[in-house]
């Protein structure tokens, strides 16, 4: 791999750690959330354009 693609995996795990979070917690705002989810959307599409 190289650093991009372990910069934007390391995204996408850090995404979705806030997503996770939020669900658990239910007090982190729901902008978050979909920040979170836009976030991991875009580092799977610059991923998959990489690749």
């Amino acid at each position: 791999m190289t650093p991009q693609e372990i910069a934007l995996a390391s995204l996408l795990v850090l995404a979705a750690g806030l997503v996770v979070t939020g669900v658990l917690l239910l007090s982190v705002p729901i902008g978050l959330m979909v920040a979170g989810v836009l976030v991991a959307a875009l580092a799977a599409l610059f991923l998959v354009e990489v690749s």
